[in-house]
């Protein structure tokens, strides 16, 4: 029950941060860091080289060459009508001019002349003045367009607008695939490009819809105002570094020094790609500098003719997103320990950035912003209600249980803390009863403080060793103390757990005796007994203890107190017995009806470990096996004989002492024909 409530109260707090974040996506917050999440796959994506566009570039070397020449400016259009003449002899298959040509120049007709022979030039256009645009669905409204000069322009397989969308943190993520601009509907410059390079004679086949634009056969997928994401296939073109495009120099390809083989059937771009033009933009692949126009156009060329086309996940998926990842992060936290539920926190994070990378490269765009903060902003929160208030929670249970329980058993409590409710259950245990023998003449010779540092020591020591051997301390009894072992972890082995216990219990009362002379006198009684019993929370709502009751546990007492009447220090049931392997060595002590009871029970004394038992003890255990055999018999004379030659053997044997007295009583006044040898305990 404690573990569905925590469970419950954990959804809830992963749902009501889904929700902070999920209101937050809708109203655009941090919409600057979505994109900047989303240009992180393009600065992970490794380069690819276009096999369609060439760029030839206005350069720093055509600068440069142009500077040396004496002619500083632009380039005369005869040398761009040349170029043409050129690229169209190499076997170009569009040319696609990234210039704008709309001041007269004396060349006019040359350029114009060379267009209209080429007859597949596009020629760039550009919007001036955009004016407001109430509806994202509509593509931008330019006040004018600018053109080149009406000879060039007529002269052109078609025109193109060469404008782009700088968004608010300056990157050019997008181009608007049409424009309108005088009242006109103006198609981009890499659309057009593309739709002569596909020899296509419409490059505005239909009216855009609010979401895609039919083109070639295909569906280019839209955002706001008609704009196209472009997929860029590398970084900016760098000196000494590979290129996503192959880039000739415009004086080179004019004066014959450029390879023109690598144009023939390709798209060529001419446009500017010298330093200090004021025609370069940060790009989502931009690292270290910004990309020049020309090269987003020959970016945007690629994507439309791949058909690599780049859609944003849908709102919906989003929030599906953000919730699912908040609510899976709540078993990691409430499952696992703080280390290893960060480190599979952490996992989770990974999977979805991996499925990210797998998702861009099918041309789907995931969220990178809000799905992982779901997951960072819950395991924050649980964490902390974890650290602040459950584990403090379980700091005080964990001292307090730690008085009763050992520490393995208190970790297996703490997993099922409702274990603790006041409640029962029926299960086959072992209890422990031990006693101190002699403790009132130890006391009348102890001062009142040396008496309480005496049995506070006696008692850490014992309860150590019940702890020790993974027992449950239920109570001390004066000079006494209660265990058992079985719950509230289930213990198959009770028994030779609590065996262990008692057998060191003993070792550790002769380790006290030799450090503390005056207790020499000291023994201890101790009786384990193994049977059903009901074990849990018993008392009331406001009191009550965790323990054990049943005739089990009161034999367990009886037998406990029979170490008195037979001189021994462990005794043990028949169940506890059975349980025990050859490791151990047992000696029948006699059949008992302990007060209380009318039906007489196997009494055992516990010796100890078999391999600790030496020749003499072997010696003395074996004349007492035989002669309580013969006393079973009723052969007490002979019984009398084993009975004295074990105590030649070990004086101090009490069950041997005691056989001898009844031998030597029965051998000299026989008992009744019906005599069952079972012994009545008058006394508990």
């Amino acid at each position: 029950m404690r573990h569905r409530r925590r469970l419950l109260l954990n959804l809830a707090v992963a749902s009501l941060i889904a929700l902070i974040l999920s209101a937050a996506f809708l109203t655009g917050f941090l919409y600057t860091a979505q994109a900047s999440g989303a240009d992180f796959l393009f600065k992970a994506k490794s380069g690819e080289k276009s096999q369609r566009v060439v760029i030839i570039a206005f350069d720093n070397q055509t600068v440069r060459e142009l500077a040396a020449s004496g002619r500083i400016g632009a380039l005369p259009r005869s040398n761009y009508a040349k170029l043409v003449d050129v690229l169209a002899q190499a076997g170009a298959r569009v040319i696609v001019f990234d210039v704008l040509f709309d001041t007269p120049s004396p060349d006019d007709g040359d350029l114009a002349r060379a267009v209209q022979q080429a007859g597949n030039v596009v020629m760039a256009t550009a919007g001036d003045l955009p004016s407001l645009v109430v509806s994202s669905s509509l593509p931008f409204q330019y006040q004018k367009q600018i053109k080149p000069r009406p000879e060039i322009a007529s002269a052109a397989a078609g025109l193109g607008h060469g404008n782009v969308s700088v968004e608010s943190d300056g990157t050019v993520r997008r181009i608007p695939l049409v424009i309108t601009a005088d009242k006109e509907n103006v198609p981009a410059l890499s659309l057009a490009a593309a739709a002569s390079y596909l020899r296509r004679p419409n490059v505005i086949e239909q009216w855009p819809s609010a979401d895609s634009l039919p083109f070639a056969g295909r569906r280019i997928p839209l955002g706001a105002n008609a704009t196209m994401l472009v997929n860029y296939l590398g970084g900016p073109s760098r000196a000494g570094s590979p290129s996503t495009f192959t880039v000739l120099s415009l004086n080179d390809t004019l004066n014959g020094r450029a390879d023109l083989s690598i144009v023939r059937d390709k798209i060529v771009l001419i446009g500017v790609m010298a330093t200090g033009i004021a025609d370069d933009h940060w790009t989502p692949p931009s690292v270290a500098g910004r990309m020049y126009g020309v090269e987003i156009h020959a970016n945007a060329i690629e994507t439309i003719l791949q058909s690599a086309f780049l859609t944003p996940e849908s709102d919906l998926a989003v929030l599906a997103s953000i919730f699912l990842l908040a609510l899976i992060t709540v078993p990691v936290v409430v499952r696992l320990r703080p280390l290893l539920a960060t480190i599979a926190a952490f996992g989770l994070w990974g999977i979805y950035l991996l499925t990210s990378f797998i998702s861009f490269d099918n041309g789907l765009f995931l969220n990178l912003v809000y799905p992982p903060l779901s997951i960072a902003f819950t395991f924050l929160a649980l964490m902390v209600n974890r650290v602040l208030f459950e584990e403090s929670e379980q700091r005080v249970l964990r001292g307090v249980l730690n008085q009763y329980l050992s520490p393995a058993v208190t970790k297996e409590v703490l997993k099922s803390p409702e274990s603790l409710g006041l409640s029962g259950s029926r299960r086959v245990m072992t209890v422990l009863f031990s006693d101190i023998r002699g403790f009132t003449t130890i006391a009348e010779g102890m001062e009142p403080e040396e008496l309480v540092h005496f049995l506070n020591e006696y008692m850490t020591r014992m309860t150590d060793i019940v702890f020790k051997h993974g027992g449950v301390l239920d109570k001390y009894m004066g000079d006494g103390l209660m265990a058992f072992w079985g719950a509230p972890v289930e213990q198959p082995d009770h028994a030779r757990r609590a065996c262990e216990a008692a057998l060191e219990m003993r070792q550790e009362l002769a380790k006290l005796k030799r450090e503390r002379p005056t207790t020499n006198s000291l023994e201890i009684g101790i009786g384990a007994n193994t049977g059903p019993m009901m074990v849990g929370n018993m008392g009331s709502q406001r009191r009550f203890e965790y323990t054990v009751l049943g005739d089990a546990v009161n034999l367990a007492s009886r037998l406990e107190g029979l170490n008195k009447e037979y001189g021994t220090q462990i005794t043990i049931g028949e169940e506890t017995r059975a349980q025990l392997n050859n490791e151990y060595t047992v000696r029948m002590l006699d059949l008992v009806v302990v007060k209380g009871k009318t039906r007489p029970v196997s009494v055992y004394e516990l010796v100890g470990l078999s391999r600790d038992l030496s020749a003499i003890q072997q010696d003395n255990l074996r004349s007492y096996e035989r002669g309580l055999s013969l006393y079973r018999e009723r052969r007490f004379a002979e019984a009398v004989a084993e009975f004295e030659r074990a105590l030649a053997i070990d004086p101090r044997d009490g069950p041997a002492r005691v056989y001898l007295g009844r031998c030597q009583t029965l051998a000299s006044e026989p008992p009744s024909p019906d005599w069952d040898g079972v012994f009545v305990a008058r006394r508990k």
